[in-house]
């Protein structure tokens, strides 16, 4: 096997001498993710295109997926499709959280400089000029 650079999604494997695209084990790992912070992820699960990009994850990342593909051979016989759309599925919800995404506010960086009148870092209780500050190596 050869590294193309392109990531996939899907492996294949050969059934009855067909290839067929296996991304169920993917699917179920986002889902056990997803599951970790379901309530930050429920408006991925009620608002309009949102809800399409989610639903062919958890159609094959979840036992009711699983079930709903097991009872409906229409749409199990739709594999092929459904793995076409995974991929754009995935960058919807990428996209979906890439518009919520905040940039952290940024922290003060508190000076590790010693002023002259302080209290000596080296913990003596002299002040630094009269400790250390007379043996400090510029680097």
């Amino acid at each position: 096997m050869q590294f193309s650079g392109k990531c996939s999604l899907t492996f294949e494997r050969e059934v009855d001498g067909k290839n067929v695209r296996i991304f169920d084990d993917w699917c179920f790992g986002f889902m056990q993710g997803v599951a970790l912070r379901i309530k930050d992820w429920e408006p991925l699960f009620t608002a309009g295109e949102n809800v399409i990009a989610m639903s062919m994850v958890m159609l094959y990342g979840t036992e009711d997926g699983w079930k709903e593909l097991e009872e409906n051979p229409e749409l199990a016989a739709k594999h092929d499709q459904h793995a076409e759309l995974l991929e754009p599925s995935v960058m919807a919800i990428y996209d979906f959280w890439l518009k919520r995404r905040t940039v952290p506010a940024v922290m003060p960086v508190k000076s590790s400089k010693v002023g002259r009148n302080e209290s000596c870092p080296c913990g003596s209780g002299k002040k630094y000029k009269k400790c250390c500050a007379g043996t400090a190596t510029i680097h």
